[in-house]
């Protein structure tokens, strides 16, 4: 009797050994994880490439840095688009309307339609100076901004970036005194939009007293500042291209190139020496303005075979996590479930620098007064039309919640008085 009672409180305690182990490892936290995305236009799309071993191998994504497409792909991806969602977006795009600031002609006049074939950019004039020159790019940027801003709905309040699904961070550059500007918070389509403003294309965003443009030129590969958010363990794709020789430079495009990834060398080695695995991708014959399908599917294609070169160190990060081989983590945030048109209901629209007789046209013309069913195409049809139509240089749109559902709020800058616009025509003595 005596040795049974021994047995069973030798079992009680051996339990409670067992489970007060148990509890203490479930109590160590872990070390937590970052993956970092370089700048490099075109080439970025290849971060997707290698975000998509990186959730094959399950690894839990903690925090998500990045530069210009970094911004890009890393933004998307932290608020709930997954590399599924983020390949069939991407294919779906045409880049050459997104990467200008033509309007959608299917909704355009005669003149505007046959205007927007005969040239091949437009640049408004206003009457007040500083609204000319506040430009300062070839490009406005309002396709993208548009993009951006539908993509990111429900996330178009000034937040804290640390509250979204996953941790996010971007780099731009305050071109006022040439220094790093770190997005920890704010509107995640602006900090989108500023992470990728190449100077002199796109117009950089302005900010209080910063003028914002590519982050590439102070820190291309952010490696440190996911070191600040609190990375243990950092898993890095560069994009970054080898330096061109002298053979090389003998176009335009190529100069530019090089003078970009020359500059965008700040910062580069110290922060992928910290990396704990590296995954270098082979850009060879491809630029930052590579947009094309077959550049697309290549640099996808090329960013997955780079990093599963690193699948047995991605293992090993795994296994030092205290994670099984065949743990896979659940995605975080609800953005991208569909990549359609939502539909909101507006429980207030307001205007921000818009006449008051535009502001009915608009409401009148495209329905987007208070309403229980609201498409973004409708809202992005608005926006449109306040600077193909209305002269506004530019205009944009954001959704805030709002108890049951959201406030429109549409912004313009100053009417413009007329356009410069440039067109090249090419004629042989065989063509006449």
């Amino acid at each position: 009797m005596k040795v049974r009672v021994f047995v069973i409180m030798l079992a009680a305690l051996m339990l409670s050994a067992f489970a007060g182990a148990a509890e203490e490892q479930h109590d160590v936290p872990r070390k937590k994880v970052a993956v970092v995305l370089s700048g490099g236009g075109a080439k970025g799309m290849a971060h997707i490439g290698a975000l998509r071993v990186i959730e094959r191998a399950g690894i839990p994504i903690d925090y998500i840095a990045g530069t210009s497409m970094g911004a890009i792909v890393g933004g998307l991806y932290s608020i709930g688009y997954d590399t599924k969602m983020l390949d069939s977006l991407i294919r779906a795009q045409d880049w050459k309307f997104l990467l200008s600031d033509k309007a959608d002609i299917h909704d355009r006049s005669l003149a505007n339609r046959q205007k927007q074939h005969t040239y091949i950019l437009s640049k408004p004039i206003t009457p007040a100076l500083k609204d000319n020159v506040a430009a300062g790019g070839l490009i406005q940027g309002t396709n993208l901004s548009n993009l951006f801003t539908r993509l990111t709905t429900g996330y178009h309040d000034s937040i804290d970036f640390d509250s979204l699904p996953i941790p996010f961070a971007c780099v731009a550059t305050n071109i006022v005194d040439n220094t790093e500007y770190d997005f920890r918070n704010g509107n995640l389509a602006t900090a989108m939009r500023a992470s990728m403003s190449i100077p002199g294309a796109f117009t950089p965003v302005r900010l209080d007293t910063l003028v914002l443009v590519d982050g590439g030129l102070r820190n291309n590969y952010p490696a440190d500042l996911a070191k600040h958010m609190g990375a243990d363990i950092i898993i890095g794709v560069s994009v970054q291209g080898q330096a061109r020789t002298a053979d090389e430079l003998y176009s335009g495009a190529s100069i530019l190139s090089q003078i970009i990834d020359v500059n965008c060398k700040n910062k580069y080695d110290e922060n992928w020496s910290i990396t704990d695995v590296p995954i270098k991708v082979d850009v060879k014959g491809y630029s930052a303005t590579s947009f094309t399908k077959v550049a697309i599917d290549t640099l996808i294609n090329r960013g997955e075979s780079a990093a599963m070169e690193q699948w047995n160190e991605l293992m090993k990060i795994k296994r030092s996590l205290g994670l099984p081989d065949d743990y896979m983590p659940v995605r975080k945030g609800t953005a991208g479930k569909s990549l359609m048109p939502s539909r909101f209901k507006l429980v207030a629209v307001e205007f921000d620098n818009v006449d008051d007789y535009d502001k009915r046209y608009i409401i009148s013309k495209y329905d987007i007064g208070t309403s229980d069913s609201v498409s973004s195409g409708q809202i992005e049809k608005a926006v449109v039309a306040m600077y193909a139509d209305l002269m506004y240089t530019d205009a944009g749109y954001s959704l805030v919640k709002k108890g049951g559902g959201y406030v429109l709020r549409i912004t313009a800058k100053s009417k413009k008085i007329s356009d410069i616009d440039l067109g090249v025509r090419f004629d042989t003595e065989e063509m006449v």
